[in-house]
């Protein structure tokens, strides 16, 4: 029995589950399917956990992130659980499938400042000044901006429907009026461009995450912004930072990203924390030493600092002429 075999059924059970990419989950699956038939162990009831671990160690090999790592180990280890629950094998496999360890770092952003020059460079093409303002403007996800219809979007209103969202959730957000004057010009540039896509693809599909991927490296380095560990999906992260520290609510930030439960925004808060730590740092009177305790020497220094600008006014007085 081969994952071949079983990929119209397990298609079928990804799609009933509503969460989306299950084109890139099939696609991962495949690629272990081919890792065991280049082992010779082609049979999905024979693997062992030295298959799977050779499997997780050609994928490092390759220089995946550990959290990559595990997102591909989720995806192997649900195929286990529903052979299991299938009658299909007869050992609980799930159980060989390793979790990395990561380390928990905090994801890099973009500054205001940052985020402006980088939208601002995008001179050309219009269609991704288009998308990359979108993502900022509503904290998209990049398989979201990807997958809008024009019907899903109201110009006027500048209200956006999102169908294809993580988990299968539904939700209506809206979007700038920089987003909604760049959607415009995008709209009647690409009027010639048949398709109900906002951002039509090849063979009639709309455009491919990687492709966006790579466009963004391009813009980035062609605004000079040599920040370290700046991704396209840090557009989503920036956009619910900056909203945090202008001081919006953390409940309309999770809904406009789109989360199943707060835990999932409160990642977020750390940048605010660190901007009002910033502030508090500069500003306080308590921590910036503006506030000197007035003993007999402060008294001493200020009489003297006074006798000086006394006598500046003396000279001054002396030599200007008054009319």
């Amino acid at each position: 029995m081969n994952f071949a075999s079983l990929k119209l059924s397990y298609s079928y059970y990804l799609k009933g589950l509503g969460e989306g990419q299950t084109g890139r989950k099939i696609a991962l699956l495949e690629r272990f399917q081919n890792y065991l038939n280049f082992s010779r162990r082609r049979d999905l009831r024979e693997v062992s956990q030295s298959d799977i671990l050779g499997f997780f160690e050609a994928l490092e090999n390759q220089g995946l992130s550990p959290n990559t790592l595990n997102n591909y180990a989720s995806i192997l280890r649900r195929l286990f659980v529903w052979l299991y629950k299938n009658n299909l094998i007869l050992s609980y496999s799930a159980e060989l499938v390793p979790r990395m360890k990561t380390e928990k770092t905090h994801k890099a952003i973009f500054s205001r400042k940052e985020m402006e020059l980088f939208l601002e460079s995008i001179e050309s093409p219009l269609r991704d000044r288009c998308y990359f303002e979108l993502l900022y403007s509503s904290g998209l996800r990049c398989s979201e901006a990807i997958s809008l219809f024009w019907e899903d979007i109201q110009l006027k209103e500048r209200i956006l429907k999102v169908s294809q969202g993580k988990g299968g959730r539904q939700r209506y957000i809206p979007f700038s009026y920089q987003a909604a004057r760049i959607l415009k010009l995008w709209k009647d540039a690409s009027f010639h461009i048949t398709g109900k896509w906002v951002f039509p693809g090849e063979k009639g599909s709309h455009l491919v995450e990687n492709t966006m991927r790579g466009r963004f490296r391009n813009h980035l380095k062609a605004a000079g912004i040599k920040k370290k560990g700046l991704s396209i999906h840090s557009i989503r992260h920036s956009c619910a930072t900056h909203l945090l520290e202008g001081g919006a609510d953390i409940r309309y930030v999770s809904e406009l990203l789109g989360h199943s439960s707060l835990e999932s925004t409160v990642g977020y808060t750390h940048r605010s924390q660190e901007s009002q730590r910033r502030h508090y740092r500069m500003y306080h009177p308590r921590e910036n030493g503006y506030d000197k305790e007035v003993d007999e020497a402060y008294k001493n220094e200020l009489e003297r600092l006074r006798g000086k600008f006394q006598q500046r006014e003396g000279f001054v007085e002396r030599y200007t002429k008054k009319y």
